[in-house]
């Protein structure tokens, strides 16, 4: 067989055999995935089974049924799973068929693609809409919608303005807080307009559902954030955001490079190898020499790297029909439009003093989860520390093992926490939806 790859070290006695991922099937002691392996769980104890394959109508029967065959079983040992084994997870790939793909114009005259998923049967027990960050996509929720369409729940995910199949105006404005919680509230009412949906986000997008939740409390039964804490409108005066950076913030030392046009002139200088170079930085790739990532929270980036000739590995994140479904979305608008986002700081404080700080909002009014990433540099989990004083209706605090990247890098345990914060939520509600996590 020849997707098993001998193992001498994992079982004891013998010799083990990773089975492929694809093998899904139930045998009489209820088999689980575990890493690329197979394991039979009895009581405490877990048994990995390695099985020989040489026979080609032997390997169809193993993949049909996964039953334990007479004299194919080679070694039998008492193991704990590698610790670089991860279970695969469910992800979209470019144009999956399992969603639908809309586009409509709101009232602010931006228009919007959106992703539509369905559960594959029955009445979707709750909507859950997903908000991606910088640079990304609605691409960026692959690893999630699968996930939480066999929860029975209805995913809707947009590109958010200035990316994808979306309006990508020019001027800043529309993409203060304000704007967006505004057309994202236009878009929450006509995706679900008789029932509240459940918010979620990531890096940017984190930031945006937390103010779509000061903002439309009522459109929504619940709100999380992968990576971005919350932060109240700021009510003490006006800051520079240099100066807020060069006291307390180093890490967003980046920001300030990103709002400068002179990193964007450089990625458009360069065509589609520098918005190739640029995702493949912002996505973890590493210099091939020293091992260390390209991008510095408390820097920037080094813009010698996109000159020509100059090579820029692929981050290890994504594949490679990932990575240039990405660039073609990018090579459409180019990166203005995203970057507008780090220009808001003036007219978001202007904003928010003028109707949230006046009136005295800083509390979100609907239950919370914030999830951090013990190895994110640009939002270190302390961040979200003293968060839970702007929560009344309770703020639940997790954290994964992964870099900024969580919803990619680790997905298995993200996908977890969003399932039980969802679980919570939806208690009481839907008896499949619940059975089923």
């Amino acid at each position: 067989m020849a997707a098993c790859i001998a193992n001498a070290s994992a079982v004891v006695p013998g010799y083990g055999f990773w089975f492929p991922e694809s093998i899904k099937s139930v045998g009489p002691f209820g088999w689980h995935e575990g890493g690329s392996s197979w394991l039979c769980c009895m009581g405490k104890q877990r048994l990995r089974l390695g099985i020989g394959i040489h026979d080609a109508a032997v390997e169809r029967e193993m993949r049909g049924f996964m039953q334990p065959i007479a004299g194919m079983i080679v070694a039998v040992g008492l193991i704990k799973p590698p610790k670089t084994a991860k279970k695969m997870v469910d992800k979209l790939v470019p144009n999956d068929p399992r969603v639908k793909h809309h586009t409509t114009t709101l009232p602010s005259g931006h228009t919007y693609h959106y992703l539509e998923a369905l559960p594959s049967s029955g009445t979707p027990a709750a909507t859950v809409v997903l908000i991606h960050g910088f640079p990304d996509l609605s691409f960026g929720w692959r690893h999630q919608i699968p996930f939480l369409t066999s929860l029975s729940l209805r995913v809707i995910v947009p590109d958010m303005l200035g990316y994808g199949l979306s309006s990508a105006p020019s001027p800043i404005p529309p993409y203060s807080y304000k704007s967006l919680s505004t057309d994202l509230a236009s878009l929450i009412q006509l995706v679900s307009p008789s029932h509240p949906i459940i918010l979620g986000g990531h890096d940017w997008g984190g930031a945006i559902v937390w103010r779509l939740a000061l903002r439309h409390p009522a459109l929504i039964l619940g709100v999380f954030s992968i990576c971005t804490p919350y932060n109240a409108p700021n009510s003490q005066g006006y800051i520079p955001k240099k100066v807020l950076i060069d006291q307390f913030l180093p890490n967003f030392a980046y920001q300030l490079q990103f709002e400068d046009p002179t990193l964007e002139n450089k990625i458009q200088a360069a065509g589609r190898d520098g918005i190739r170079k640029f995702l493949n930085i912002l996505y973890g790739s590493k210099d091939s020499k020293t091992g260390k990532g390209h991008f510095v929270a408390n820097v920037g980036i080094d813009l010698s790297l996109f000159d020509e000739g100059v090579k820029v590995d692929k981050s290890e994140l994504l594949s490679e029909e990932e990575l240039e479904f990405y660039v073609d979305q990018y090579e459409r608008n180019g990166v203005h439009a995203p970057m507008n986002y780090y220009r808001t700081w003036d007219v978001n404080y202007e904003e928010e003093k003028a109707d949230l700080v006046k009136e005295g909002k800083s509390k979100v009014e609907v239950p919370g989860m914030i999830l951090t990433a013990t190895r994110d540099t640009a939002l270190p989990p302390k961040m979200a520390d003293n968060m839970e004083q702007f929560f009344p209706r309770g703020l639940i605090k997790r954290e994964v093992e992964a870099n900024h990247w969580a919803t990619w890098e680790n997905p298995e345990e993200v996908n977890k926490a969003i399932g039980e914060f969802v679980g919570e939520l939806l208690k009481g509600r839907a008896l499949g939806f619940k059975a089923s996590i």
